[in-house]
């Protein structure tokens, strides 16, 4: 074999499969001779060459074999491969969101971080924890970079965005969601758009999101970011992108620089909750050693100015 050799093959097999020579004949549709002959170096046809390298490195071509094979190769291996094959698709598909947004070389475009698939895979499990449209979705995404390198210096995922119909947007965010459906990231389901009443799909998260991927700060930008536009629909959001500079200065396709974010409009802070008198007395109480709290004079409430001033003790 010239891109698959015979170690290469019993490896497969044996480490991957996990199937013996007889089990992966009847997997292929071989005799068991045949596959021992390429396993100990004969040259196999040019069909059983692109079968098996197909195998080796598609798994949907694993998946059509499996058809009608659970008897053949045993129901244990069956099931096994098939979560295999599944996994293998998924990996595929990440792989894909990868070489869709990897450019070296391009800080401008990356907001100072080379691309972290991870990153953005937890950014979307955030904002679609509750389920989430894709067009108001890429927002979020654009959002929380920018204003991460706005505010911080450097973007959360390094997501590249260009300027499309609708206001910002990832780059090839078709071909990503996509990929993230594939490799349930992600699930589509039907819901009815509120302006048209038409049927979209909206996207939610399949597993909660892993915030140990992000620092404090950036986490706090993304809660800002969720908050702010919580109320707002794919439509008012896409509106409210419309207006940044980011977008009117740029032409339809075209990547955003990063250094556009700082003409971004202020996502507020929310408003730091201010404690009572009461809250502050007990917060200050909590910190004081119990030893040392025993040591105020019992009747301290009453005869303040005494203990303060030098004040004559009330009398009881």
């Amino acid at each position: 074999m010239k891109t698959l050799g015979p170690h290469a093959l019993r490896t497969f097999r044996e480490r991957t499969l996990e199937l013996t020579q007889l089990q992966l004949a009847e997997l292929v549709g071989m005799g068991v001779a045949t596959i021992n002959r390429y396993e100990n170096g004969s040259e196999p046809t040019p069909a059983h060459r692109q079968l098996l390298e197909g195998l080796i490195s598609d798994p949907n071509t694993l998946l059509r074999l499996l058809a009608g094979k659970e008897t053949r190769i045993g129901a244990g291996n069956h099931a096994r491969l098939l979560k295999l094959a599944a996994k293998r698709l998924a990996n595929a598909s990440l792989m894909r969101v990868e070489q869709l947004q990897y450019q070296p070389g391009t800080p401008k475009f990356s907001g100072k971080r080379q691309f972290d698939s991870q990153r953005l895979i937890e950014m979307v499990r955030y904002f679609t924890s509750d389920g989430e449209w894709k067009t108001k979705l890429n927002k979020l995404l654009f959002y929380a970079d920018f204003i991460a390198f706005k505010e911080l210096g450097r973007s959360i995922s390094g997501t590249r965005y260009v300027i499309g119909n609708y206001g910002p947007i990832p780059d090839g965010h078709e071909s990503i969601y996509g990929a993230l459906i594939e490799s349930k990231v992600v699930e589509p389901r039907e819901h009815y758009a509120r302006e048209s009443g038409e049927p979209v799909e909206k996207l939610y998260a399949s597993s909660p999101p892993d915030r140990r991927a992000f620092s404090l700060p950036e986490f706090k930008i993304m809660e800002r970011i969720k908050s702010f536009f919580t109320g707002m629909s794919a439509k008012q959001i896409a509106d409210y992108s419309h207006e940044e500079s980011a977008y009117l200065s740029g032409e339809l396709g075209s990547c955003i620089s990063y250094s556009e974010a700082t003409s971004l409009r202020d996502i507020p802070k929310p408003a730091e909750k201010r404690s009572s008198p009461a809250e502050l007395a007990r917060e200050v109480t909590r910190k004081i050693p119990t030893k040392e709290f025993k040591k105020l004079p019992q009747d301290a409430s009453e005869n303040l100015d005494h203990y303060l001033h030098g004040h004559p003790k009330r009398s009881k």
